[in-house]
């Protein structure tokens, strides 16, 4: 079952009930940090114990820009810029 993107408490209860019953349920959900989801679907009026019942796990994503030409982002932007924005440097995502 797959729900494209949890915004209302209808479509939560949907979600929740379909995994419940043993199905799983990949969906999005916006917010800010991948560790704020239990609490958005508890502002959603999802009950907590459901929450802890249901969510199996929760991913971020990140969109950032392209930067054209083949360089490395860092020499763009600039390796302090990337340290402030909390942006991983090239060199970073190579190593690990």
């Amino acid at each position: 079952m797959m729900i494209g993107e949890i915004r209302d408490a209808e479509t939560a209860a949907i979600a929740c009930r379909g995994a419940l019953i043993g199905r799983l349920v990949p969906s999005t959900l916006h917010v800010n940090d991948p560790s704020e989801a239990p609490i958005r679907l508890k502002d959603l009026g999802v009950e907590p114990c459901i929450i802890g019942a249901v969510l199996l796990g929760a991913l971020g994503q990140t969109l950032r820009p392209v930067i054209r030409g083949g360089l490395p982002r860092e020499r763009l932007l600039g390796v302090r810029w990337c340290r402030r924005h909390r942006a991983r440097t090239a060199r970073e995502v190579r190593d690990g």
